[in-house]
């Protein structure tokens, strides 16, 4: 019984001290944000490693159920320093990485986008697993033309519609993108042609002017360089509109785009929504 306790004990200090960091995946950041990225990192191993050891704390209780009373006590106070500890290291990360985040907490951002390749409309690959999403936990799709920013991130580069595309497989470079559709990744280039005619990568951002009406809503798209444009954030909002519409088109150069997102659309039937 000795020998299972030291051991549990020591896994979960592992745990919190950051043994089971991840190695290489830390950016060149302040060690803040290292600091914050390793606690939260390692929040899932505390929470697996006292959900193991409480089971085996409880089902020994019920299997001996010891009569002495120091071996109730010890059992007791273990069981409490699991449940306790635990909760404290959750409640303490949580607490500092919210302290450190660029947004000083949890987001909840979306902005809806589409991608076209010579007038056909590319779909990225499904989601697999129980978690239904395309992504990390914070950047993420759920098979809805939607990028979701969820939870606390702690760069505001994890906002940029750069990071999205390569968070969910596809890659970003001078030369042109590659998107991880459903049929296969997807090379989109710089430049070259469509239908034989001359056509090159363009990015256009649809956007609501005047965020803060109640659904009298303005908006008009930029044309944004490729690939620069694509660092910019995200609109900081929910419900899309008043969040941001992203098209990427690889076609026949032009000034302004044809196409709009379906949930811009739907507002433009609804009223809600006016062009400018």
């Amino acid at each position: 019984m000795r020998r299972a306790l030291v051991l549990t004990l020591f896994l979960l200090l592992a745990a919190t001290t950051g043994v089971w960091g991840h190695e290489g995946e830390e950016e060149a950041i302040d060690s803040s944000i290292q600091l914050a990225q390793t606690l939260r990192e390692n929040s899932y191993n505390v929470i697996l490693l006292t959900s193991a050891a409480l089971i085996v704390l409880v089902v020994y209780s019920i299997k001996t159920k010891p009569r002495k009373e120091k071996m109730k006590r010890i059992l007791f106070w273990t069981i409490a320093f699991f449940a306790v500890g635990s909760n404290l290291y959750l409640a303490g990360a949580t607490i500092y990485t919210n302290m450190v985040s660029p947004t000083g907490g949890p987001v909840h951002w979306h902005t809806d986008y589409e991608v076209w390749n010579c007038g056909q409309p590319l779909d990225l690959i499904d989601p697999t697993g129980w978690d239904n999403r395309v992504g990390t936990w914070e950047v993420h799709e759920h098979n809805d033309n939607r990028m979701h920013i969820e939870g606390t991130i702690l760069n505001m580069d994890q906002a940029s519609f750069h990071h999205f595309f390569e968070i969910t497989g596809g890659t970003i470079e001078q030369e042109g993108m590659t998107y991880p559709s459903v049929n296969g990744d997807v090379t989109l280039p710089a430049t070259g042609s469509c239908n034989e005619r001359p056509a090159e990568l363009q990015v256009f951002r649809l956007y609501v002017t005047n965020p803060e009406s109640q659904k009298n809503w303005t908006y008009t798209q930029e044309k944004l360089e490729y690939p620069e444009g694509l660092e910019k954030i995200m609109a900081p909002y929910s419900n899309v509109p008043p969040g941001d519409c992203l098209i990427i088109e690889y076609d026949a150069p032009k000034e302004k785009t044809t196409h709009s997102c379906a949930s811009y659309r739907a507002a433009m039937d609804r009223g809600e929504l006016h062009g400018r």
